[in-house]
C-alpha cells in the first residue's frame, strides 16, 4: 500500500527544512570528526502526524568518530481507536548516520535494517454503543529505516526540532514527522548555555 500524498507531503516538507536551516547558518561547517575518546550518548522523543493519523518516535544515539549509531522505534497510529477499523505500524531498527554541525543547531540523516510489523483490525467480535472489539490481524517484515532529524539548540544538553522518519518494507510502507525533544551531548561543540 502506498504511502498518501499528504503524508509523503509532510516528510518531504521537514526533511528540506532542517537542511534549509543549517545551511542559512553563516558558521555552518561539517562536523569535525571525533577522537576515539570523544563518544556522545543522547536520546530523542517526539510526537506528531503520520501516515495512519499520530506518529511517534523514540531514538538513543550513540556519537563515535566512525560516526552516529542509533536505536529506534517509531510508528503510526490511528488517533481514534475504537471508533471503526484501524492500524498501526511500527518499527525497531538500528541506523547508522552522520551529523553535520553549527553551533547552535544540527541536522542528522541516517538509515539501517528495521523489523516492523502491522496490526490491524480484523472481523467484528462485539460491539457496545458506538464503540466495537475487533480480531487483531497481525503482519510482521523486514524493512529499510530512515530518519531525518534537525534540530535548535538553546542549551549544550537540549535540541528542540523536527525529526521525520520512513519505513520501506514489503508489508506496507509507512511515515510521520514530529516535533522532537532531544536530550543528551548530540555534538562536541559548547553551544549556548
Amino acid at each position: 500500500m502506498p504511502i498518501p500524498r499528504h503524508a509523503l507531503a509532510a516528510v518531504v516538507l521537514c526533511s528540506v527544512l532542517p537542511a534549509a536551516l543549517l545551511g542559512q547558518a553563516r558558521n555552518a561547517t561539517p562536523a569535525q570528526p571525533a577522537s576515539q575518546s570523544d563518544v556522545r550518548f543522547s536520546g530523542s522523543f517526539g510526537l506528531g502526524y503520520g501516515s495512519e493519523g499520530g506518529a511517534g518516535l523514540f531514538s538513543l544515539a550513540l556519537r563515535t568518530a566512525a560516526g552516529d549509531f542509533i536505536a529506534r522505534s517509531a510508528g503510526t497510529f490511528d488517533l481514534a481507536p475504537g471508533f471503526g477499523r484501524t492500524q498501526d505500524l511500527t518499527d525497531v531498527g538500528l541506523l547508522y548516520g552522520r551529523l553535520s554541525e553549527s553551533r547552535s543547531r544540527w541536522v542528522r540523516i541516517a538509515a539501517g535494517p528495521s523489523y516492523m510489523e502491522r496490526r490491524r483490525d480484523g472481523d467484528v467480535l462485539e460491539c457496545a454503543f458506538i464503540f466495537c472489539l475487533y480480531e487483531q490481524e497481525r503482519s510482521q517484515g523486514m524493512g529499510l529505516a530512515i530518519q531525518l532529524e534537525g534540530a535548535l539548540r538553546p542549551r549544550r544538553t537540549l535540541g528542540i526540532g523536527l525529526s521525520s522518519f520512513a519505513n520501506l518494507n514489503r508489508v506496507q510502507t509507512f511515515a510521520g514527522v514530529t516535533l522532537s525533544l532531544h536530550i543528551g551531548r548530540v555534538s562536541r561543540r559548547s553551544g549556548p548555555g
